[in-house]
């Protein structure tokens, strides 16, 4: 909301809501009340779980945590609130999720990557040895980075960010009739 206040609707089988209340294992819809959290300056959805930048930096996860720590926390533990990363050095200002893969620019243009980089998603893969992507289970910093922008986006098997809000740099795999056209092959983040 207007005033930095989030609330959750819809399905909260495995924590999505962020809301403890909902503890059954069914599929079950409902609204939150009261604000999930408070001070909210940045919200993502990915895949069955949910990451959110508070005004002061810090980083709340919840919901499913599959065997790529989606919620980046070192664990596949699921959590039904909102639970702060320990882990982010920074003061974070975005976030951005899809699936099982999360992104974290700090305030002063750092980017920090998490959870599933099975497709290269997370501009964190050397090399063309697919075996080599692996989960990123805890928040690690993008290197040769520095995102001055807001423009900063995960895909199903991408992420892009603009370090200038001019130049767009993206990293994931190309496969036949989706994503970038005309590309073929694993894109580097620097490219």
């Amino acid at each position: 909301t207007k005033d930095h206040k989030l609330y959750a609707f819809g399905r909260s089988r495995l924590g999505e809501l962020g809301d403890a209340r909902f503890t059954q294992t069914g599929a079950l819809l409902g609204f939150t009340p009261d604000p999930v959290l408070t001070n909210v300056a940045s919200f993502a959805a990915g895949q069955s779980y949910s990451v959110a930048a508070k005004d002061d930096g810090t980083v709340w996860t919840w919901g499913h945590n599959d065997q790529h720590s989606a919620l980046c926390d070192g664990t596949t533990t699921d959590r039904r609130v909102p639970t702060q990363l320990a882990s982010v050095p920074g003061q974070v200002v975005q976030v951005a999720a899809f699936e099982g893969s999360t992104l974290m620019r700090t305030k002063d243009g750092a980017l920090y990557a998490c959870g599933n980089d099975a497709n290269g998603q997370l501009g964190l893969a050397t090399g063309s040895d697919s075996a080599r992507w692996t989960p990123v289970t805890q928040p690690t910093r993008v290197p040769d980075v520095a995102v001055r922008s807001s423009v900063v986006v995960m895909g199903e098997r991408y992420a892009a960010f603009s370090p200038d809000g001019c130049a767009l740099h993206i990293a994931g795999v190309e496969r036949a009739g989706a994503g970038i056209r005309g590309a073929a092959g694993r894109l580097e983040p620097d490219r």
